[in-house]
């Protein structure tokens, strides 16, 4: 069986039309499946929208808006397939039916923890590196590259047993890093994430619900405060050093750009502490790799 959980805010008509296309493509899989929606404690009829709808589709609720990354978690907590999709259905779909049986192959590879789509938006994209600079972990596209950093969080399919495995999303990213976050995490557990440039996704232009909630301002914060919340989870002993060495330069960077986004973030990222500590010490049990090794995967 293969498990679909669409992660959904606010979707409404738009989400139960993208679900009775999805349904029709799984059909024409021959496979086993469900659909699993977890709505995260949606503001409209959006739950009610789907349960209505006749589809054959379970629904979860969040009993407060948590975030994508605890969504996505409910949802693969229940799933039954040993592989799940994850897929944005507000605002994308497969291309057709075959993308399934295209990502499920990568998986005959035990090594695979995640495959990531190729998203068709103004530019192809889908693949992802990442590399360590000025004592921050930063990431963009890659090219010509088989494996990925990251599966992108609505576009991906992963292995539930290593999923749950190295512990699933992070709750301390609402949104921005989360999945860069966890891809990186599987790498360092010894596993990898692969692109498959043939499994496509067609993205709707439409603002999502992040860019409707969170103003211009709240999201650059949270980008900032996430990229270190990244860098102080995850790295080894030699780039923690690494960033401590280049820490006077970014506050004098901010200081004289008088970028007060930069100080909220560092603010909130301190109080953030607790929990990265408690997440550094769960990850002591599943990583294998340093950061170096996982990094030369991606070198340019």
């Amino acid at each position: 069986m293969i498990s679909v959980v669409v992660p959904c805010f606010n979707s409404g008509k738009g989400l139960v039309e993208n679900l009775q296309k999805l349904q029709i493509m799984l059909r024409e899989t021959g496979l086993e499946w469900e659909i699993i929606v977890v709505d995260d404690a949606s503001t409209d009829d959006s739950a009610a929208r789907i349960k209505e709808s006749g589809l054959r589709v379970k629904v979860l609720q969040n009993d407060k808006n948590r975030g994508f990354g605890v969504t996505v978690d409910a949802g693969i907590g229940v799933a039954k397939g040993e592989i799940v999709f994850i897929l944005n259905a507000t605002d994308i779909l497969p291309e057709n039916s075959d993308y399934f049986k295209k990502m499920i192959a990568h998986f005959k590879n035990v090594k695979v923890f995640a495959v990531a789509a190729l998203k068709k938006e103004d530019e192809d994209h889908g693949c992802g590196r990442i590399y360590f600079e000025k004592g921050f972990f930063l990431h963009g596209p890659a090219v010509g590259n088989k494996f990925s950093a990251w599966a992108d969080g609505g576009a991906e399919a992963v292995r539930r047993e290593y999923y749950l495995k190295i512990g699933g999303f992070d709750p301390l990213y609402k949104f921005y890093w989360e999945d860069v976050d966890l891809g990186y995490r599987a790498w360092k557990a010894g596993y990898e994430v692969f692109f498959d440039p043939k499994a496509v996704l067609v993205h709707e232009k439409a603002a999502g619900p992040i860019a409707k909630v969170y103003s211009e301002r709240q999201r650059r914060v949270m980008n900032y405060r996430n990229q270190m919340v990244f860098s102080y989870k995850n790295a080894d002993l030699k780039h923690l050093v690494l960033h401590c060495v280049w820490w006077p330069y970014h506050l004098a960077v901010a200081l004289k750009n008088l970028d007060g986004d930069y100080f909220v973030a560092l603010w909130q990222a301190v109080l953030c502490w607790p929990q990265i500590l408690a997440a550094r010490a769960r990850q002591k049990g599943v990583t294998k790799l340093s950061d170096d090794q996982v990094l030369l995967f991606f070198q340019k």
